[in-house]
């Protein structure tokens, strides 16, 4: 009987440390964080800050238009679209950004949020398939513009390339990913050949008939623009900073980022990851004299995602749902 207690302990034990696990991750990046700022010049780090402060509304503004994007791209996935009200798509589209923010792997986790929220709308299965090849199509978006990225790093600045060969294998690696995620998705015969190769990765995928399906073009498109606005936003970042603006910068400092997410994909919005990269790659942006400024760069844009997550939970808090059941399609 104690064996048995034991083994049969062993696996909630278990699931206590793995739901404890995304906390230990942020407190680790928390103190990396932290660490790294007083490894710079914090009071040339706060000069910076205060520097990009006037250009935080449009740092904020591009990263609502990136939202704005990711929503509509998600809408062209789904059918029907137009069952979605407005208060469904603001607080489907809410939820979804804040688990992305605050939350590991969180494409993945805001997506389910997503589907979660439109599914009364929509019926589960096409909530949920929608939002699973949203994540295929991001994927995709993502190694494209990578794959631009280490092109414009490899030819246009010298002594990157290590940055070039890193955001070149980030970009195979997402689009290997992306297309087998959206094959598995949409092809009976990739579905089935993934269950009988991978039967624990092909148990977490939507299956079965949902009827009419949305364009996986429209929505690549979309989501290509919405990574084009966020090197933006980074070229801005960069620039706010007291660094130098161009498609060249803009394209390095999105590439690291790029870098930075893949490295830290299991820690909550990359937290400390994400600033490390900017200081190992200081110099190739431009502040080889200066890291702090790399650092400031990098967390103008967190005040600008914090800013929209906070306006986010206001949504969420002050938009409400009538009951779902009656509205429900199936």
């Amino acid at each position: 009987m104690t064996a048995t207690a034991q083994s049969s302990g062993g696996p909630s034990r278990f699931s206590r440390i793995r739901a404890f696990r995304p906390v230990l991750l942020m407190f680790l990046g928390i103190t990396l964080l932290i660490y790294l700022v007083k490894r710079t010049e914090p009071a040339q780090l706060l000069h910076a800050l205060e520097q990009a402060g006037s250009w935080l509304p449009l740092l904020v503004a591009l990263e609502a238009l990136l939202l704005a994007a990711d929503t509509v791209a998600f809408a062209a996935l789904i059918a029907p679209a137009h069952a979605v009200t407005a208060r469904g798509w603001l607080r489907s589209s809410a939820a979804s950004y804040v688990c992305c923010v605050l939350l590991p792997a969180g494409r993945a986790v805001g997506e389910a949020a997503r589907a979660a929220l439109v599914a009364p709308h929509t019926g589960a299965k096409r909530a949920v398939v929608a939002g699973t090849e949203l994540q295929a199509v991001s994927l995709l978006a993502d190694g494209i513009v990578s794959a631009v990225g280490a092109c414009v790093v490899f030819w246009a600045v010298g002594g990157a390339q290590h940055l070039a060969s890193a955001l070149l294998g980030n970009g195979w690696l997402v689009t290997l990913a992306g297309a087998v995620l959206l094959c598995a998705v949409r092809s009976s015969a990739a579905g089935t050949w993934l269950k009988e190769k991978f039967p624990r990765l092909a148990g977490a995928l939507p299956r079965g008939e949902i009827g009419t399906r949305g364009s996986a073009w429209s929505a690549g498109a979309w989501s290509v623009l919405g990574r084009l606005l966020q090197v933006l936003q980074y070229g801005i970042a960069i620039f706010a900073v007291g660094g130098a603006f161009g498609v060249k910068s803009a394209f390095l400092a999105h590439g690291v980022h790029m870098v930075g997410a893949t490295v830290g994909v299991f820690v909550p919005n990359q937290v400390g990851v994400a600033e490390a990269a900017y200081l190992v790659f200081a110099n190739v942006l431009g502040f080889g004299g200066a890291p702090a400024r790399a650092l400031a760069a990098v967390l103008a844009v967190r005040c600008a995602q914090i800013l929209l997550v906070i306006a986010c939970l206001s949504v969420m808090a002050l938009l409400r749902e009538p009951a779902p059941s009656a509205r429900a399609v199936t």
